[in-house]
């Protein structure tokens, strides 16, 4: 019986060595076809990433079947690359990328192009929207696709997909009223049109600077119009509206535009507010349009003072900081006037610190050809309290629009000292006919 005993041990004690070794065997194998697997990936990865040729990537997708970057970069070189040219072929490959990774917009992208290399222009649309669905607040799908509208006759389509684009990046606007202006001509029409159903004031004067930079103005002035009153953006969308206009010499147009600037700004402006603006130092200065321009030197420091005045509570201050051959024009104010007629130039000006004789004057030009005519007071003196000055003038008839301007020049050599300050308050330009009355 002890005999059996160890027979039958001995029995059951050979089948579990074989379960070990068969178990081994089994690990061993796993362990053996993983790290196979892992060189035959990373050398795959390898050959994908370090070398961009032909043979190297078709090598590095028979590594990888199932790669989608792989399949990329090999489809793009079918796509792109002159001595590889092969629409077919890099079709092929962008759908082995969608396949192992189809929600990659990008790759939906790819496959869109390769579809109309191959002029196959409704699979290329259901590619690029489904690009756009993937990513629909991404920037380069939707740009893509509505370029793709465009270059078909699309135009209200592509419109309407670029629309959503400034949705999704305000900061791309300029880029994309260029593509439509390029696409649609007919002199920003479509533009127009974009700008009256827009909702957002932000995209409407974006759209005005776009237009009157293009000389696009009267469209420009429709989108002004449908702005809402009184908000930032109308306000300087219709500053730089003007600015373009006078630097286009189109006075009468600038001027029209500058008094509904002025109106929507405050409706119960005078009508001496709307022919001299800001005459008096008053109201807040812009600095563009039919403003005063004011640019301080290194020796002369303009500024406006809100200490002492003729007329009001502020009034122009210069203080003279170089003394000797000082050259100074920093100070000047455009102003549309009756051509051919007769007009009186008024201001009070009061000086401190300064000599009788400092080269200070005060002269009126045509704005546009300084050189055709010129008027200028005599030289100012040195009073301390404010004095009236008046200057005298009958522009040409072909002056339309006056620039006034603050001058110092330097005079004779033997003579030639500027000090201290002067102020300058209540400027007015009238008909001579109305005085006389």
């Amino acid at each position: 019986m002890r005999a059996l005993g160890r027979s039958r041990s001995h029995h059951f004690r050979l089948p579990s060595r074989l379960s070990k070794l068969a178990w081994i065997v089994g690990v061993g194998s796993c362990i053996l076809w993983a790290m196979m697997s892992l060189f035959r990936d990373l050398d795959g990865r390898a050959v994908g990433t370090l070398d961009q040729d032909l043979e190297s990537l078709r090598q590095a997708v028979s590594l990888l079947p199932d790669d989608p970057e792989i399949h990329r970069r090999l489809g793009r070189l079918y796509l792109l690359d002159p001595l590889a040219l092969d629409p077919s072929r890099a079709l092929m490959h962008f759908q082995r990328a969608v396949e192992a990774s189809p929600f990659d917009h990008t790759l939906w992208i790819d496959v869109g192009r390769a579809y109309e290399q191959r002029d196959r222009s409704e699979e290329a649309e259901r590619a690029y929207r489904r690009a756009v669905t993937l990513a629909p607040r991404y920037f380069r799908p939707r740009w893509i696709y509505a370029n793709f509208l465009l270059r078909h006759g699309r135009l209200a389509e592509g419109v309407t997909e670029l629309e959503h684009l400034i949705e999704a990046d305000p900061d791309a606007m300029r880029h994309i009223f260029d593509l439509v202006w390029q696409a649609t001509g007919e002199e920003g029409r479509v533009l127009v049109a974009w700008g009256r159903r827009s909702t957002s004031d932000r995209v409407r004067a974006e759209l005005i600077r776009f237009l009157a930079d293009r000389q696009g103005y009267e469209g420009a002035l429709i989108v002004w119009r449908a702005m809402g009153r009184q908000t930032r953006f109308k306000l300087e969308s219709g500053l730089h509206l003007v600015s373009v206009l006078m630097s286009a010499h189109q006075w009468d147009r600038a001027a029209r535009v500058w008094q509904e600037v002025l109106l929507d700004h405050d409706e119960r402006l005078s009508i001496d507010d709307l022919r001299f603006w800001n005459r008096n130092f008053e109201r807040e200065r812009w600095g563009e349009g039919f403003d005063w321009r004011i640019e301080s030197s290194q020796g002369v420091d303009v500024r406006i003072d809100d200490t002492t005045s003729w007329d009001g509570e502020r009034s122009l201050r210069l203080r003279f900081r170089q003394h000797n051959g000082l050259h100074f024009e920093g100070v000047y104010h455009d102003v549309l006037i009756e051509p051919a007629r007769d007009t009186i130039l008024r201001f009070r000006y009061k000086t401190k610190g300064m000599l009788a004789r400092n080269g200070v004057v005060v002269e009126i030009t045509d704005a546009v050809h300084p050189g055709r005519w010129r008027a200028r007071t005599p030289p100012l003196g040195n009073p301390t309290e404010w004095t009236e000055e008046t200057l005298s003038f009958r522009p040409p008839p072909e002056t339309h629009i006056l620039r006034l301007r603050i001058v110092r020049r330097p005079m004779d050599i033997l003579h030639d000292y500027v000090a201290g300050e002067i102020w300058f308050d209540a400027f007015s330009l009238e008909p001579a006919s109305a005085i006389a009355r």
